[in-house]
């Protein structure tokens, strides 16, 4: 029993290794320029791009300390990456096949009057103001086309143009974590529908999103969490992402902007701060120009965060 306890052990330890040196070696080509690591840049293996003000992440004390847990968590986070994705696939297989077969006999067998409650989505009965599908309506006025969004919760606050309604919710706790999605949805005749309780068989149109993950003992970095994390959407084999991960800023704190094909075309942002770890994201019906596009980088734009 000792032996098989060690065997796992060992490829255990050896999967964390090598996850972690894959990402050391990712890692050893990004520098960290000017203070508090404000701008990230792309270098090589032997290059620095700016050896005055540059300097290696991996070199850091902070990121050297890390390297221990990483070889202990990421086996896990991937693990559970591969457990989610399965599990992602039966329902996808469910929801295709024996779906339309239970909705049927659920109709049968109840009174139109009852109501229905589908687990994991809060049903407007019981969280007050929740709107099925869209969350908690947060209205707010408008001056010179703009408008307010400001969270004591997250500690950030944004502008964003007058023709979007934004809307609150909160996760179920995937994974144990606590999470917030704010929504932003082009005001139209659709969005009021449902608002009014009307109910489209079909999918929202696309939206801006901010999924606000509650992360008070992450030991991971954030380029580690994105690409380890299936909250992120973030795959290497999607040959749209091609595993590459731009860096950028987010109201002055670093960030990673990447891209994903799903129901739409996804651009999206993750930045990290406080005890947050948000990723943005805006939906797209096509890759090309597109003014919700827009609409996203001038919202990232505007965010600030409150210390």
């Amino acid at each position: 029993m000792a032996r098989i306890f060690i065997i796992i052990a060992v490829i255990y330890l050896s999967f964390g290794f090598a996850l972690t040196l894959n990402s050391y070696i990712f890692e050893w080509r990004t520098f960290e320029c000017g203070n508090s690591g404000v701008v990230w840049t792309q270098g090589g293996f032997s290059r620095n791009p700016d050896p005055d003000r540059c300097s290696r992440r991996v070199l850091k004390p902070s990121y050297i300390a890390s390297i221990p847990a990483q070889v202990l968590i990421l086996p896990y986070v991937y693990g559970m990456r591969f457990a989610y994705h399965v599990a992602d696939q039966g329902i996808r297989a469910f929801t295709q096949y024996d779906a339309p077969y239970v909705a049927d006999r659920l109709t049968q067998s109840f009174q139109p009057t009852r109501e229905v409650h589908v687990i994991g989505i809060p049903s407007a009965t019981s969280t007050p103001g929740y709107i099925p599908w869209l969350g908690t309506y947060q209205e707010a006025p408008s001056h010179n086309g703009l408008k307010k969004y400001q969270s004591d919760r997250f500690g950030v606050s944004f502008s964003y143009p007058e023709k979007y309604l934004l809307f609150e919710t909160k996760g179920e706790g995937f994974e144990g974590r606590e999470y917030y999605v704010v929504s932003l949805r082009p005001d139209s005749p659709f969005i009021r529908d449902l608002m009014k309780g009307v109910h489209y068989d079909t999918e929202t149109p696309p939206a801006i999103h901010l999924s606000f993950y509650r992360e008070p003992s992450r030991s991971l970095s954030l380029e580690v969490w994105v690409r380890a994390n299936s909250l992120s959407n973030f795959d290497l084999s999607d040959p749209a992402q091609s595993g590459a991960l731009e860096p950028t800023t987010v109201a002055g704190v670093p960030a990673f902007a990447y891209h994903y094909e799903g129901l739409y075309s996804v651009d999206a942002i993750a930045f990290a701060y406080d005890d947050w770890v948000v990723i943005a994201a805006v939906d797209a019906t096509t890759s090309g120009t597109d003014p919700q596009k827009d609409d996203f980088r001038a919202i990232l734009a505007s965010v600030q965060l409150e210390n």
